[in-house]
């Protein structure tokens, strides 16, 4: 999943698993890219 927001917010490790894991996402890999 790529995603993308002109207005979005920068989110920490911590942030994103706590987001993830709420939305029912048990399994997943974060990669950071260089942008």
């Amino acid at each position: 999943m790529i995603a993308h927001s002109s207005g979005g917010k920068e989110r920490s490790d911590d942030e994103w698993n706590k987001l993830l894991k709420e939305a029912g996402f048990p399994r997943y890999n974060i990669t950071e890219i260089s942008a």
